[in-house]
């Protein structure tokens, strides 16, 4: 689930270490994970801003970091409002 306040779900480090902290509870090995940051990033078209702070991210691309934390899981249904 993806708050509509993306602010309240970041802190203070980088996008890619967010979009891989929503998989820290999931039993994969590191690689799997990083495979998985990977894609999402490319998927949401943000791989250029893994290395940026979450707070200077737009407004959309705060969005697109959450929504990647969301789908790294893979899961058979998402829903979005």
């Amino acid at each position: 689930m993806v708050p509509q306040n993306p602010q309240a779900l970041f802190t203070e480090i980088s996008c890619e270490e967010e979009v891989l902290e929503g998989l820290c509870y999931q039993k994969l090995e590191i690689e799997e994970k990083v495979q998985r940051t990977e894609e999402m990033l490319k998927l949401m078209e943000i791989e250029h801003l893994r290395k940026a702070n979450p707070y200077d991210l737009s407004g959309g691309e705060q969005q697109k970091a959450c929504a990647c934390q969301g789908h790294g899981f893979k899961s058979r249904y998402s829903s979005l409002r």
